[in-house]
C-alpha cells in the first residue's frame, strides 16, 4: 500500500522567511478585523441611538445567520475554490465593517449583520484552516496552523483595547473600524496575489 507523502516545508524553514510572517499576520489580522463586527456591534449600535433590546435582537439575528453562513461559505470554498472563497468572505466582511460605520441607516446595519456577521465572520472557522494549509502546505500543518492561531490570539487580545482606546479618544468606534477596514483591504490584496486560482478546498 502506497504511503501518502505530505507536501510543504517544515515550520523551521518557513520561520526564516518574511513571507510566512506576512501571510500569517494577514490571515490573523483579517480574521480579527472581521471579528470586530461580532465584538463591537452591540455597544456600537447602542452608542448610535439603538435601544439595548433592539441592539441585542440585531446581534442575535446575526449569530443565527452566522450558523447558516458557515455552511454556505463551506460550499463556496468547495465549489468556487480557495481564492474566490477567501475574497468572497473577507470582501463581504469588509462591507459589514463599512456598514457598521454607517449603522444609523437601515442599509448600513443590515450590511453589518447579514454580510459582516453572517458571512464575513464565518471566515475564522471555515477559511483560516483552509488558507493556512494552502499557503504553508500539509507537511508541518499542525505547527504552522498553531503559529497562525497564536498570532490570531494576540490580535484578538489587542483589538478590544484598540477599539476602546479609539472610543475614549474620539467618542466613537468609527476610527477603529476605519483602521480595521484598511487592514482588511491590505489582506484582500495579499490573498488575491498569493492564493492559487481555482484550487478547491
Amino acid at each position: 500500500e502506497k504511503e501518502t507523502v505530505l507536501e510543504g516545508p517544515m515550520f523551521s524553514e518557513l520561520a526564516r522567511t518574511g513571507r510566512f510572517w506576512l501571510l500569517a499576520f494577514c490571515i490573523s489580522a483579517s480574521n480579527t478585523a472581521v471579528g470586530c463586527v461580532n465584538q463591537a456591534l452591540q455597544p456600537h449600535l447602542t452608542d448610535n441611538g439603538y435601544e439595548v433590546a433592539t441592539a441585542a435582537l440585531i446581534v442575535s439575528i446575526g449569530m443565527g445567520l452566522l450558523a447558516v453562513g458557515k455552511m454556505g461559505l463551506g460550499v463556496v470554498f468547495d465549489k468556487m475554490g480557495i481564492r474566490i472563497g477567501t475574497l468572497f468572505s473577507l470582501g463581504l466582511g469588509l462591507l459589514g465593517l463599512i456598514g457598521m460605520i454607517f449603522c444609523k441607516s437601515f442599509i448600513g446595519v443590515a450590511s453589518a449583520v447579514v454580510l459582516g456577521q453572517g458571512i464575513g465572520c464565518a471566515f475564522g472557522t471555515v477559511g483560516v484552516p483552509i488558507v493556512s494549509r494552502t499557503l504553508f502546505g500539509e507537511r508541518d500543518y499542525a505547527t504552522n496552523y498553531g503559529v497562525v492561531c497564536a498570532i490570531g490570539g494576540v490580535c484578538n487580545s489587542i483589538s478590544p483595547m484598540l477599539n476602546g482606546a479609539a472610543y475614549d479618544r474620539f467618542g466613537s468606534y468609527n476610527p477603529a473600524l476605519a483602521l480595521w477596514c484598511g487592514i482588511m483591504i491590505f489582506g484582500l490584496v495579499v490573498f488575491f496575489i498569493t492564493l492559487p486560482k481555482g484550487k478547491k478546498a
